[in-house]
């Protein structure tokens, strides 16, 4: 069945000089949130689910620079059901991720990244009762060129420290995130 629902928001952006600061609070609610059941190894509806979280964002930016900060806290649950106030699985309670880039010449660009995700209970732990997936924190580092404003050249490194970590685990096993991986690229617009 096609899962339905409603979700409010309610946020503020305030910029001063340089200076950006977002705030967001929101609430979910799904009835029949379709998941993917590993045991049946096919799509099922769930119990009535709720998220209700904040998120908050700060920057600053020049010419020459820019950082940003921003962090999500959020409670995830099923509200309805045998499982009801349990968290749903394969969801972080908190992320939070920051980005410096630099630019010493107004054609390149150097930036760096770190993401963080919180643990989460592994996939159909709707009992809540095994081992979670441990936390992680990687980072990510860029470099652009963009000789014509048509024209980018780009090299990027993700997860740059090799970091293992897992964002998926079904019945114990866990499904390993990619280790350090590398990307060159050129975009050209018409």
């Amino acid at each position: 069945k096609a899962e339905t629902g409603y979700n409010l928001e309610l946020g503020a952006e305030y910029e001063h000089s340089n200076w950006t600061i977002k705030g967001n609070a929101f609430l979910q609610k799904l009835q029949g949130e379709i998941s993917y059941d590993f045991h049946q190894n096919l799509n099922v509806n769930l119990a009535d689910t709720k998220r209700l979280g904040a998120e908050f964002d700060l920057s600053y930016e020049t010419e020459a620079w820019q950082a940003s900060l921003h962090y999500t806290r959020l409670d995830a649950s099923f509200s309805d059901g045998p499982y009801r106030g349990r968290q749903i699985f394969l969801v972080p309670e908190t992320e939070l991720s920051a980005v410096v880039s630099v630019r010493p010449h107004e054609d390149f660009t150097v930036q760096a990244e770190y993401q963080y995700a919180g643990s989460s209970f592994g996939g159909n732990d709707f009992d809540n009762l095994e081992k979670k997936l441990p936390s992680y924190g990687i980072v990510n580092l860029l470099l652009r060129y963009e000789p014509r404003p048509d024209l980018t050249l780009y090299a990027r490194v993700n997860n740059l420290l090799d970091e293992h970590y897992a964002t998926i685990k079904y019945s114990g096993v866990f499904y390993p995130a990619a280790g350090r991986t590398f990307h060159l690229g050129v975009r050209y617009e018409f």
